[in-house]
C-alpha cells in the first residue's frame, strides 16, 4: 500500500511536470507503469490475503472437530479411548455423569405396588450417613410384576444438589402410601400361615375352654414386625404370639389374658 501511494504521488507530480513542458513524455510513462505496477502488486496481496484468510477459517474448522464437548453438565466417570487412538463415527469416548439428580430403583412386593403412585414421596437410608434420611419423589412405576418373586420396579427421582450420594449404593428405604390411626395389628412371628396375595392368614388363639384352635383372619397393611388385622378377631380373642410350634389345634392350655395390639397413628410404608 505504501509503495503505491508513493506511485501515485510520482505521477500526479509528472502529469504536472509534463503539462509545463519540463519532462519527456517518456518520464511520464515510466511513471505511469511504476503506478500500475504497484497497483498490480496490492491486488497480489489483497488476494494473498484473502487465500490466508480462507486457510485460516479451514483450519480452525477442523480445530473445532477435534474438541469433545459433552450435551450434558456432569462429571467424567469413565474414559473409553487413550490419546492417539483412531475411534470410528459413533463409538463412545466418556461416560459423563450428572449426580445432581439421581434415580432411584426399587422393588415393590406386588401386594403393596398396587397402593404405590406416582408423584409419592420415598424416604431411604445409606450406609455410611448413619440414621440420615435422603428423600425423593416416585416419578415412574413398572407395569410389569415380575413372575419369580411378584415384584415391580419403581424409580424415583432424588434430588442430590450437594452431590453426597453416588450411583451404585444400595439404600434401605419406605414409601408412605397410607396413614392409619388405631388398627389392630399382630406381630408376624404370630401367624402360622400368612398369604400376602390373598391378604390371609391363620392364627392360633386360646378359646374360651381353654382350648387352642385354628382362626383365620384377613391382613391389610403391614410394617417392621407388625401386620394389620382387618377381619376375624375379636377384641377379646387371646392369640398365642410365641411357641405356638409346640401346640396344635385340641390341645388345652393355660392362657394369660392377651388381646391384639392396636397401632395409633400407624405409618405403612
Amino acid at each position: 500500500r505504501v509503495d503505491l501511494d508513493r506511485a501515485q504521488r510520482e505521477w500526479d507530480r509528472a502529469v504536472r511536470l509534463k503539462q509545463g513542458g519540463l519532462i519527456t513524455a517518456q518520464e511520464c510513462d515510466e511513471r505511469q507503469s511504476a503506478l500500475d505496477a504497484a497497483r498490480a502488486r496490492l491486488d497480489l496481496a489483497a488476494a494473498q490475503v484473502s487465500q490466508a484468510a480462507a486457510r485460516l477459517a479451514e483450519v480452525n474448522r477442523s480445530l473445532q472437530k477435534t474438541a469433545v464437548l459433552s450435551p450434558i453438565s456432569g462429571t467424567v466417570s469413565q474414559r473409553h479411548v487413550d490419546i492417539g487412538i483412531f475411534v470410528d463415527k459413533g463409538a463412545p469416548l466418556f461416560t459423563i455423569v450428572d449426580n445432581r439428580i439421581l434415580d432411584l430403583t426399587a422393588t415393590v412386593s406386588a401386594v403393596d405396588l398396587v397402593s404405590v403412585r406416582e408423584g409419592q414421596p420415598i424416604q431411604f437410608s445409606v450406609d455410611g450417613f448413619g440414621d440420615r434420611l435422603f428423600e425423593g419423589t416416585i416419578k415412574r412405576i413398572n407395569p410389569v410384576v415380575d413372575t419369580a418373586d411378584r415384584s415391580g420396579k419403581i424409580v424415583a427421582e432424588v434430588p442430590n444438589p450437594g452431590e453426597e450420594l453416588r450411583g451404585g449404593l444400595f439404600v434401605r428405604g419406605r414409601i408412605v402410601v397410607k396413614r392409619l390411626d388405631q388398627v389392630p395389628v399382630l406381630p408376624k412371628n404370630s401367624l402360622a400361615q400368612w398369604d400376602i396375595q390373598q391378604q390371609s392368614a391363620t392364627v392360633l388363639i386360646v378359646n374360651a375352654s381353654d382350648t387352642v384352635e385354628t382362626r383365620t383372619l384377613q391382613t391389610g397393611m403391614s410394617e417392621g414386625d407388625w401386620v394389620e388385622v382387618r377381619a376375624g378377631l375379636a377384641p377379646s380373642d387371646r392369640v398365642i404370639l410365641r411357641g405356638g410350634f409346640t401346640v396344635k389345634p385340641g390341645d388345652r392350655v393355660q392362657a394369660s389374658d392377651s388381646a391384639p395390639m392396636t397401632a395409633s397413628g400407624k405409618e405403612n410404608g
